[in-house]
Parts: structure tokens; sequence; C-alpha cells
């Protein structure tokens, strides 16, 4: 079964246990708690699966943020000899500061 797949099968599942039958044929009580379990499990093992890559998602992305900023600190630590530079230093600094604002926003989520 694919994952897309859950939330139908889990409904055509919730249908058949409820009429104790499929296709006119009783199913054993135990065979459906069996399943009834199986799916609970695979329900739970699914959203510990959806959390997980949420975290990977958000790490992966606040470590995009801190390689930018670290790159933008070793050129900003060269020395800046006219008021261009020194304005888009400014610039660059104010690209930063958004990429931390986005990151605390992702952190909260």
């Amino acid at each position: 079964m694919l994952l897309s797949e859950f939330p139908e099968k889990h409904k055509a599942f919730l249908e058949c246990r409820s009429a104790a039958e499929v296709e006119g044929q009783v199913v054993p009580k135990q065979q459906l708690d069996n399943m009834a379990r199986r799916f609970d499990r695979l329900f739970t093992w699914l959203n510990e699966l959806h959390k997980q890559l949420m975290f990977e998602e958000m790490k992966n992305q606040l470590l995009t943020n801190l390689a930018e900023i670290d790159a933008r600190l070793e050129i900003w630590h060269a020395k800046y000899r006219s008021e261009d530079s020194v304005t888009q230093l400014l610039a660059d600094c104010q690209v930063c500061n958004l990429l931390v604002t986005s990151a605390n926003k992702a952190e909260v989520m």
C-alpha cells in the first residue's frame, strides 16, 4: 500500500469493520481487530514521520541561513575603502536580518 493511499484504504476498512463483512463474506472479529491495530500503528508512524520531516526541513533551512550568514561575515571582515563598499555592506546586512527573521519565524512554527 502506498502512503498516499492510506486515507482511502483506512476509510474502506472502517466501512468493512462496521459491517463485519466484505463482499458478502463475514470477516472474523479477531482478524478485524488485528487489522485495526495495524492501521493504528501505521497511523501513529505516519504522524511521527511527518513531524520528523517537518523538523528536518526547518533544520536544513536554518543551516542554509547560517551558511549564508557565515559567508557574508567573511566578506564583511575585509577592509572597505569606498562609500560604495559601505553602502553594499549595509544592503547585505538588511538581507541577513531578513534571513534571521525568517529563520526565527520558522523556528516558532
